[in-house]
């Protein structure tokens, strides 16, 4: 099959608008959207980790976070917090992924073939799959990161492997942000916020409890 080969222009253009929202099983279409950005990610050789509710799912449940709503990536390198290489949103699109920026942070979904009439993001009005990818921060995590000889671990999940911190360092990090990781949810909110009953019925019935970021 013929690639197709973005112009600048395609990518500069990206946003919300340019998400997909159709999905069959919520966590399914999370783990392929992160085995897929996990696969550019390790052929373009861009140092990152998975973060927040993703790492809590690979060192609590050994597997996707069943009460994740996004997937969550921290880069690990400074040179990618403000420009992306072209060949990585070429990769990604071949992939059927967008790469874009919203909110100071980049942002991955799946790609919609006609540009939907609004640019809500998840949250707005209709929930769809997406992967949040932070730049470089240089706080609590990063120092105790470099502390430890800024190893980065390869872990299963199924049948991709993922990028993570050591068993340390993760226990560190996610202690830190939330003391009682260890503990599935009970309650169905976002992080501490209940959900709006909207957003709520879009999204799959998978969704038995808390996002952990």
């Amino acid at each position: 099959a013929r690639t197709m080969v973005l112009s600048r222009q395609d990518i500069a253009s990206w946003s919300w608008r340019n998400c997909s929202v159709e999905y069959n099983k919520r966590t399914d279409a999370l783990y392929q959207q992160l085995a897929d950005v996990t696969e550019v990610f390790t052929k373009s050789q861009v140092p990152h980790t998975i973060a927040y509710g993703t790492l809590i799912g690979m060192m609590r449940n050994h597997s996707m976070n069943p009460f994740e709503i996004d997937n969550d990536i921290v880069l690990l390198d400074n040179s990618y917090n403000e420009e992306i290489d072209y060949q990585i949103h070429q990769r990604l699109y071949e992939r059927g992924l967008n790469w874009f920026r919203a909110d100071r942070i980049w942002r991955i979904c799946r790609k919609t073939q006609k540009p939907r009439s609004n640019n809500d993001g998840p949250g707005q009005s209709t929930y769809f799959p997406y992967t949040d990818v932070y730049p470089v921060k240089h706080d609590k995590f990063y120092a105790f990161w470099e502390k430890n000889g800024k190893q980065i671990v390869q872990r299963k999940m199924s049948e991709v492997s993922i990028s993570t911190p050591t068993d340390e360092v993760a226990e560190y990090w996610l202690s830190l942000r939330y003391p009682n990781w260890k503990q599935s949810p009970q309650k169905k909110k976002k992080y501490g916020v209940a959900l709006s009953q909207e957003w709520e019925s879009q999204i799959d019935t998978q969704m038995t409890g808390t996002n952990m970021l």
